[in-house]
């Protein structure tokens, strides 16, 4: 249970970015031409790689709980992108993605799965908000090799994560 407790504080409460979270003042750029950006980056770790429009700005490896957490922010400061990867105990009983799905129900939130790289895929979709503050982000979980790899782009802008999140998608490329 304790091992699941971190997963949902890598998946909601550390990505919650403040500087996207007055959505009456901020202003949405061109849809299409966000798209174009997405493709302006290619972001390369030892774990994986991806196209964006954004730069790392954080970066944890924990050899004790083998766990590699990265943050990416936009550089227009719109949204941030987390990556998450954790080596799952063998003993571990989040082997399916059933204690993810009730917490987001719980948070009046939404799912589905994909098919990502031939890999079943659960996305959450939801949104947090604090005072007049909004900010939306999708997670995308999956397993592959003993590990859970977790996905998140959260902003202000719900039409904005949604499409950050497909161009993501399309691109991120985990290593072996």
């Amino acid at each position: 249970m304790k091992y699941f407790k971190i997963i949902l504080l890598m998946m909601f409460v550390i990505p919650f970015y403040g500087n996207a979270q007055k959505n009456n003042t901020l202003q949405i750029p061109d849809l299409e031409t966000y798209k174009k950006l997405l493709e302006s980056t290619v972001q390369e770790t030892e774990s994986f790689s991806f196209k964006c429009n954004c730069e790392m700005s954080k970066n944890i490896i924990d050899d004790k709980s083998q766990l590699v957490y990265y943050e990416f922010e936009t550089l227009d400061k719109i949204g941030l992108y987390s990556v998450a990867i954790s080596q799952i105990p063998s003993t571990d009983e989040i082997k399916t993605f059933d204690k993810f799905i009730e917490d987001i129900k719980n948070k009046n939130g939404t799912f589905n799965y994909i098919n990502l790289d031939n890999q079943k895929a659960l996305v959450l979709s939801g949104k947090h908000e604090i005072q007049d503050a909004k900010f939306y982000y999708r997670t995308v979980l999956f397993f592959v090799d003993g590990k859970l790899c977790v996905i998140t782009f959260g902003s202000g802008v719900d039409e904005i994560t949604a499409i950050v999140l497909d161009g993501l998608l399309n691109s991120f490329q985990l290593k072996k």
